[in-house]
């Protein structure tokens, strides 16, 4: 054999690459790539532990149901498989909603995971001690030696006391005292002896009946101390059954872990499109339902000051027609010089008063026209949006009152009827302040199915419809 020379050996060099080896950063796969397949096995190992584990309790809840034994195991299987699937399937949701900051996603899977979990840990824990308490279990060996035991004891006390009671027969059936020249008569010591005999066999019925109750006695210590072992063995696996359980929670969450990581290393910019789209998109919904809630508001806002301006307008020219009727009739009854100049002057200010009034009204209605247009195209483009969804506008007409909100109740039993998939909850919200802003009394349903606005304004003393959408 070819010996080494320690000394031509350069150990900076081998020290300097272990150094190197050791230290160098690595990208994160790399650098936990050991630590990943470690976590996956025993991810794996601590499932088939708990199919194993609870086979049994399945198998002996099943097989008084289902009475075939190669059935109850294929059942049995396909049960736990299932169960298992779907308990790390939800944890699995749980951890990636969890690790991906949307709270509100994880807490069906987690209602879920913690469930099934359970359920899969009391059917494994209880299934491995159940089965390694059946296997420590005496009581069955117990019961039989106790039994033996007791038919030994009566069959040699019953064999003593017949023996006796034959003895006491064979002395009834030979008396030695004469009468009338024959044996018909017990002797005295004949009777003492029978007597005696008598006496030992109570004694013997005593003895037996001692020797069964303390063998009672010993049957029921021994029952105690075996089900005390029991408990100790079934608990003991219980509680391995529990920490791989425990195992099997962490080692998925780790898992998980890692993956959200790598898939956040690996996938920059569609993680982060992601997570922006979770935050814009609640921003987004209350944007909308802050839109059609201004809409309402503006419209009545507007529908208030036309009214309010119209009342004005009328009294305002009402007053204006009274004031000039005394001016004429004074412009006519006076002299022509302090006539015309009354009149000049009456004339002047009349004329300038009623230019400036018209003016006005003019700029006031042009002002309004232009309102009643915007609100118009503000109308039609909510009714557009309402004709995207005839059903739901439909069933708020019928079902659900006019309020300025809408209950979460009233939302479900709106999703219930027209498609819980199909409708979120903030498109509901939205749909109804759209209807809210154009009028439960303004809203109608055509022919065709469309909806519209029924609402009729007259403008220069011809009838037009507004707000209305195809």
């Amino acid at each position: 054999m070819k010996k080494i020379n320690f000394n031509s050996l350069n150990y900076q060099t081998v020290i300097s690459k272990i150094a190197k080896k050791v230290m160098k950063i690595h990208s994160f796969i790399k650098e936990w790539r050991y630590y990943i397949i470690i976590v996956a096995i025993i991810t794996l190992i601590t499932n088939i532990i708990s199919l194993v584990a609870g086979f049994n309790f399945m198998y002996l809840q099943l097989i008084s149901v289902v009475g075939n034994a190669i059935f109850t195991v294929v059942f049995s299987i396909i049960i736990l498989i299932a169960m298992e699937s779907l308990t790390m399937l939800s944890i699995t949701k749980f951890f990636k909603f969890l690790f991906r900051n949307r709270y509100k996603t994880m807490i069906l899977p987690l209602i879920a995971s913690l469930f099934l979990y359970s359920v899969s840990f009391f059917v494994s824990t209880n299934g491995l001690a159940m089965r390694q308490g059946n296997e420590a279990d005496n009581s069955s060996i117990i019961n039989e030696k106790y039994e033996i035991t007791k038919q030994q004891i009566n069959d040699n006390y019953e064999h003593k006391i017949d023996d006796l009671k034959l003895f006491i027969n064979t002395i009834k059936i030979n008396p030695e005292g004469w009468s009338g020249g024959k044996r018909t008569i017990l002797l005295k010591s004949q009777i003492k002896k029978i007597d005696s005999l008598y006496t030992v066999i109570s004694s013997l019925q005593s003895a037996q009946k001692q020797e069964i109750s303390d063998l009672k006695i010993e049957f029921k210590n021994d029952l105690k101390t075996n089900e005390i072992l029991v408990t100790s063995e079934a608990d003991k696996y219980f509680n391995f059954v529990a920490i791989v359980m425990i195992i099997q929670f962490v080692s998925k969450g780790v898992s998980i872990l890692f993956y959200s990581i790598i898939y956040g290393k690996n996938e920059k910019e569609t993680s982060l499109k992601e997570d922006l789209n979770s935050i814009i998109k609640p921003l987004d919904d209350n944007i909308t339902t802050y839109f059609f809630n201004r809409i309402y508001s503006t419209a009545n806002s507007l529908t208030s000051a036309l009214e309010i301006h119209n009342s004005d307008t009328e009294i305002d020219l009402s007053q204006n027609a009274n004031k000039e009727l005394p001016n004429e009739k004074v412009a006519n009854n006076k002299t022509e010089k302090s006539s015309k100049n009354k009149i000049e002057i009456s004339g002047f200010g009349s004329h300038k008063a009623s230019q400036k009034a018209s003016h006005e009204n003019q700029k006031n209605r042009s002002e309004h026209t232009g309102q009643l247009e915007d609100l118009n195209k503000s109308m039609a483009t909510t009714l557009k949006y309402l004709n995207r969804h005839p059903k739901v506008v439909k069933y708020i007409l019928k079902k659900t009152p006019e309020l300025e909100s809408i209950s979460n109740v009233e939302i479900n039993k709106i999703r219930e009827n027209v498609g819980r998939v199909q409708k979120s909850r903030g498109l509901i919200q939205k749909i109804y302040t759209a209807i809210i802003s154009v009028g439960y009394e303004n809203i109608l349903i055509n022919n065709k199915g469309n909806i519209i606005n029924k609402k009729i304004t007259k403008n220069h003393g011809k009838e037009k419809k507004v707000f209305t959408t195809g």
